[in-house]
Formats: structure tokens, C-alpha cells, sequence
């Protein structure tokens, strides 16, 4: 059987080779099987969706995931911070780095760095 951890290598796969209507129909294969999908299923979702430059639908996402309640960690951050900056939307990274007090997520090195990276573009 599969489980979430099995879902999540499955999601990350299709993301590497930019398949994200299949890795969307495993998510909700997951939640009609009665599985959660995590804060890591979400994460490669939004990672994949940055690299593969759409970064509307990784926005689109993160609100759901907000919505739903669950709390992006810095990893999460991080993910959606380098793909504001790659798309060259600095100011709406850095936005988002200045709400991250707010949810109780302490910035690392990675994100100050991605941060500085983006301004030096």
C-alpha cells in the first residue's frame, strides 16, 4: 500500500519532468484514499511549479495551503522566496520574507541569501 511518503517521491518525479496535472490527480488520489497530504507534498508541488516558471499557480497554491491551515516552515519559504526571485518579483519576496515573523517562522541563512541574490539580479 501506499503511503505518504510513497505519494510524495511519486510527486517529486513528476514534477522534475514538469507532469503537474498527474502530480495534482495523485494529490487527490491521496485524499480520496483517506491520506494527508503534508507540508512536504505541498513544498515539491510548489518547488516544481517555480522551476518550471509558473509561478501564478505556486502562489495559487500556497494560499490553498495557508487556507487549509497548515503553517509553511522555512523550507516552504525559502521554496516560494527563490521562485519570486527568478520570476524577478523581488518586492513580492521580500514581502513575503517580512510576513514570515508573523507565522512564527524564523528566516535562515538561505533565506536572507535568496533574498540578497534576488535584489543583485
Amino acid at each position: 500500500l501506499p503511503t505518504v511518503v510513497t505519494y510524495n517521491t511519486l510527486i517529486d518525479g513528476l514534477c522534475k519532468v514538469e507532469r503537474f496535472d498527474e502530480a495534482y490527480l495523485l494529490v487527490k488520489e491521496m485524499l480520496e484514499k483517506g491520506w494527508k497530504p503534508d507540508i512536504i507534498t505541498y513544498s515539491l508541488l510548489i518547488c516544481g511549479l517555480c522551476q518550471g516558471k509558473k509561478i501564478d499557480m505556486a502562489l495559487n497554491l500556497w494560499c490553498q495551503v495557508v487556507e487549509k491551515g497548515l503553517k509553511p516552515d522555512v523550507i516552504m519559504h525559502n521554496i516560494i522566496i527563490h521562485g519570486l526571485c527568478s520570476a524577478g518579483k523581488v518586492g513580492d519576496a521580500l514581502q513575503l520574507y517580512l510576513r514570515m515573523s508573523q507565522c512564527d517562522c524564523v528566516p535562515n541563512l538561505v533565506t536572507l541569501n535568496t533574498l540578497m541574490e534576488g535584489f543583485y539580479k
